[in-house]
């Protein structure tokens, strides 16, 4: 199982704030290090690419500042294996969009649920990272 249908899949599973915030936290991480490798300059999609890295890079700092996230990151939460999440533009673009496209429902939700405004503020902000990451790749592959 690749790092991004792992971080779908325990985004899927997260069943309270912190660990929503958790999850979220590490597909931004697994999207940012999956759309760094596909940063090809030649690629149609490049600015595609590095845009949607942006706003994952943006996402996952804004959840380390939830109060409610965990207090560290486990292991193997930074980008450092860019070769692990190689593979083929159109095929990483749909894998990251269905992430982000979960991540970006899971966070809203979570954003309207939370009682800390400061839960309330970073959720809010990466839903609309992760929101914007499905608008930058909805067309990558077609």
């Amino acid at each position: 199982m690749d790092r991004l249908t792992k971080a779908h899949q325990r985004l899927q599973e997260a069943d309270d704030l912190s660990a929503i915030i958790a999850a979220a936290h590490e597909g931004f991480v697994a999207a940012l290090t999956a759309l760094r490798a596909q940063e090809d300059p030649d690629s149609a999609w490049f600015g595609e690419f590095v845009m949607a890295a942006a706003s994952a890079a943006d996402g996952r700092d804004a959840l380390l500042f939830a109060p409610s996230m965990p207090a560290i990151p486990g292991p193997g939460m930074t980008v450092t294996d860019e070769k692990a999440a190689a593979g083929t533009g159109g095929s990483v673009a749909g894998d990251i969009a269905a992430l982000c496209g979960l991540a970006a429902v899971r966070l809203a939700l979570a954003a309207g649920q939370a009682a800390d405004p400061g839960d309330q503020a970073t959720c809010g902000r990466a839903a609309r990272c992760a929101q914007r990451i499905c608008e930058l790749l909805a067309g990558a592959g077609a």
